[in-house]
C-alpha cells in the first residue's frame, strides 16, 4: 500500500512538472486543457483570448511575429494597436500608437509602421513611424493623410495613401524616403493609392485613381523614372494587396476587370499582359502571401470570400491556396468574418483580421493553421502535430488511470 501510494505521488509530481513545463513553454493557455484543433485545421495557439479589435497587418521582424491594427487589448493586456509575440504572450511596443495601423514593412533594419495615427511612443509621428527594437521615432514630418501601403523599392522606402503632402513637400498620394527627407514621385495621382510594390526593378502603384496629372491611368501605373505609365489598359475595382508569384505581379482586392478582361477579385500581370488567377474568388481578397511547399511556390489568399467564383459551393473559409491550377481550401472550419492579413511564423500560417472564430474554435481575430505532419518521433507529441502543446496534455489527462 505504501509503495503504491508512493508511486501515485511520484506520477502526480511528474504530471505537475509536465504541466509546469507546458505552462512555461506555451503560456497560460496551456493550462486551459481544452481540446486543440486537429491537424489540417485552424487553432488558437497565439495568445488566447486574442485581440479586441481588427488586425490589419502582420509581419515577422527579427524572428518575432508582429500584428497591428485597431485593437487596444491583446492577450488580455492593454496594448495600443501594435503587439509582438514573444513565444508565450503578446508584448507592447512601448506605449504603441494612438490610431489605426494599416501597413508594416522592414526597411534598413527598422520596422516601419503606417496608418492614421499621429503619435508613436508618445512622440509626434504623423501617420508613419519607425521602431528600432527599443523605441519609436518619426520620419521627418510624416503625412497629412492616411498611409495605406509601404514597400521597399531598391534602397528606397515608398509610401502610398490618401495624403497630399509629405512633411512640407507636395506629394499626391505617393512618396519616397531619401533617408533624410520625403520626395514626391512624379505628379502622383488624383485619388487614393492602396498598394505600392516593386516588380522587375520598377515601382508600381495601384488604387482608386483614374489619372496621374493629365494622363489617364486606370487603377494602376508603373513609374519609369520620369512619369507614371499605363499597365496595359489598367484595372477596374479597388486593389488591396499585391505579391510576386511565379514571376508575375498578382493583385487582390475587389476587382472586376484587368486589361479589358473579366476577372473575379484577382489579376496577374506578367510584364506584358493581364490574366485571371484560376477562376478567382467570390469575395474581396485582402491579403496575398507566397509560401514554398516542397520547393514549389504556393499562393495563399485571405479575405471575405467563402468560395470560388465558378464553384461557390466549395468552402474556401476566407483563406485559400492556389496550386497553379485551382483554388483549394485550407482546413474545413470557416472563419466567421474577414481575414485581413496573412503571415508565416515558425513554419505556421497565421491569419488575422475581423473574425472571432474559426469553426468551433474561438480564436478572437488571430488563428494558426496546424499542418498534418508525418508520424512524430517525439514520444510526447501525442496528437502528431509536430509539437508538444496543450492538446498533448489534454490527451494525457483524458487517458489518466490504470492501464488495461
Amino acid at each position: 500500500m505504501i509503495r503504491h501510494l508512493s508511486n501515485q505521488i511520484l506520477i502526480a509530481a511528474r504530471s505537475l512538472a509536465l504541466v509546469g513545463s507546458l505552462a512555461a513553454a506555451y503560456g497560460p493557455a496551456a493550462l486551459d486543457l481544452v481540446a486543440d484543433a486537429g491537424c489540417g485545421d485552424w487553432a488558437s495557439h497565439y495568445g488566447q483570448p486574442g485581440v479586441n479589435n481588427t488586425v490589419n497587418a502582420s509581419i515577422v521582424y527579427k524572428g518575432d511575429l508582429y500584428i497591428a491594427g485597431n485593437f487596444t487589448v491583446a492577450g488580455g493586456t492593454t496594448i495600443s494597436r501594435i503587439a509582438r509575440w514573444d513565444g508565450f504572450t503578446w508584448q507592447p511596443l512601448g506605449t504603441g500608437v494612438n490610431g489605426t495601423v494599416e501597413a508594416m514593412c522592414e526597411f534598413n533594419g527598422d520596422l516601419i509602421v503606417g496608418g492614421t495615427f499621429t503619435q508613436a511612443g508618445g512622440v509626434s509621428a504623423n501617420r508613419i513611424a519607425r521602431w528600432n527594437g527599443l523605441g519609436w521615432s518619426a520620419l521627418a514630418g510624416g503625412f497629412d493623410g492616411t498611409v495605406n501601403s509601404l514597400a521597399v523599392h531598391g534602397d528606397q522606402l515608398v509610401v502610398g495613401g490618401s495624403f497630399q503632402n509629405a512633411g512640407t513637400t507636395a506629394a499626391a498620394r505617393v512618396a519616397r524616403w531619401t533617408g533624410a527627407a520625403w520626395e514626391a514621385v512624379g505628379v502622383g495621382f488624383n485619388a487614393s493609392v492602396k498598394v505600392v510594390a516593386s516588380y522587375h526593378g520598377e515601382l508600381f502603384a495601384a488604387g482608386t485613381f483614374s489619372s496621374s496629372g493629365d494622363l489617364i491611368r486606370k487603377g494602376i501605373a508603373r513609374w519609369d523614372g520620369s512619369a507614371w505609365q499605363s499597365v496595359g489598359t489598367g484595372i477596374v475595382g479597388t486593389p488591396e494587396t499585391a505579391v510576386l508569384y511565379h514571376d508575375m505581379l498578382v493583385l487582390g482586392g475587389t476587382l472586376s476587370n484587368a486589361g479589358g478582361a473579366s476577372v473575379t477579385n484577382l489579376a496577374a500581370w506578367d510584364g506584358q499582359n493581364w490574366m485571371p488567377v484560376g477562376q478567382g474568388l467570390n469575395g474581396s481578397v485582402q491579403s496575398l502571401l507566397v509560401n514554398l511547399e516542397a520547393g514549389e511556390e504556393i499562393l495563399l489568399a485571405g479575405g471575405s470570400f467563402s468560395g470560388g467564383a465558378v464553384a461557390p459551393t466549395l468552402l474556401l473559409n476566407r483563406v485559400a491556396r492556389f496550386d497553379g491550377t485551382a483554388w483549394q481550401p485550407m482546413g474545413g472550419a470557416a472563419m466567421n468574418d474577414t481575414v485581413q492579413t496573412l503571415a508565416m511564423h515558425n513554419g505556421q500560417l497565421i491569419a488575422a483580421g475581423n473574425f472571432a472564430s474559426a469553426g468551433i474554435e474561438f480564436t478572437n481575430r488571430i488563428a494558426n493553421f496546424v499542418e498534418c505532419q508525418p508520424a512524430s518521433t517525439c514520444s510526447a507529441d501525442l496528437d502528431g502535430d509536430g509539437q508538444v502543446g496543450a492538446a498533448d496534455m489534454a490527451i494525457l489527462l483524458g487517458a489518466w488511470g490504470l492501464c488495461d
